[in-house]
């Protein structure tokens, strides 16, 4: 009797085992992570060169990819003051789950990023990330990466601020040349505009617009606004947020053999910005 009820202690206490096991939470069992040290040496962060894409807007959500190729991606944002940020990575549209290591470092005196100041791996139940806090003025980096080295897939990074600090950038950045060189964008081939007669209302109302941007503030029709263009062109090029989808349209001419003109929300005569010799001036989306 003895050994018979030692047999059934054991087939119960195999079982249980077992069912724990089973039951575990895969996020408690994925083991270390890898490259764990860049949370104690900044410098790693420049020796590993991560995809720098540059600033972040508040109330952007930007999309990019882990691949073997670009492991770390880092964006970059200011604050002018004490302001209340938030970080959050999601899954891209149609994209994976994607097991994302965030960590946010703030600039120091000597130019260098230093250890991190936050970090979150594991936000709730979720393998992505996300940090809240309040922060004070400083230039910040966001660095994204893989919770191991094998970590590959598309995911979102959204970034908001509230508060005195937060600090108004344009969405579409500070220059047309960037604008096209921005992964962030789709720029379509420019559709050469040559006369007056052959425009909607719509792009009469926005060359007309657009060519006030530059000396010519005279121009009244369609018509002026060709005569007033080198060459007689104005270049019409379809703009497209890749991952908010948000659209619009330039309307870019040369003056004096300068780049000029004025991005509109798509489909209106509002103007996102002007280009004034290539730069963005008074940007109205933020």
């Amino acid at each position: 009797m003895g050994s018979g009820n030692m047999r059934i202690r054991s087939i119960l206490f195999s079982f249980v085992t077992l069912a724990a096991v089973g039951c575990a939470d895969p996020i408690d069992t994925k083991g270390a992570e890898d490259d764990a040290n860049l949370a104690q040496d900044g410098k790693l962060d420049s020796q590993r060169k991560p995809t720098d894409h540059g600033a972040i807007n508040s109330g952007n959500t930007v999309q990019d990819a882990l691949v073997s190729g670009a492991r770390y991606h880092a964006w970059e944002f200011d604050l002018t003051g004490p302001a209340d940020i938030s970080l959050d990575t999601s899954k891209a549209p149609n994209g994976p789950e994607v097991d994302t290591v965030m960590y946010l470092y703030k600039q120091q005196a000597n130019g260098n990023w230093g250890s991190y100041v936050a970090r979150n791996d594991d936000a709730g139940s979720s393998v992505f990330s996300s940090l809240d806090r309040n922060a004070g003025a400083g230039h910040y980096r966001v660095l994204v990466k893989g919770y191991k080295t094998t970590t590959y897939g598309a995911f979102q990074l959204t970034y908001s601020c509230s508060g005195a600090g937060c600090v108004a950038v344009c969405a579409l950045g500070d220059s047309f040349y960037g604008l096209r060189n921005d992964p962030r964008f789709t720029v379509s081939p420019a559709k050469v505009l040559t006369a007056a007669s052959t425009l909607s209302a719509l792009q009469k109302a926005q060359v007309i617009r657009a060519m006030h941007a530059s000396t010519h503030t005279d121009v009244t029709t369609a018509a002026e606004a060709f005569a007033a263009a080198d060459q007689g062109e104005i270049n019409e090029y379809p703009i497209k947020n890749v991952a908010t989808g948000a659209q619009y349209t330039a309307m870019e001419y040369g003056a004096g053999d300068n780049s000029y003109g004025a991005i509109f929300v798509a489909g209106t005569s509002t103007v996102a910005t002007e280009i004034h010799d290539g730069d963005f001036y008074e940007c109205t989306v933020f």
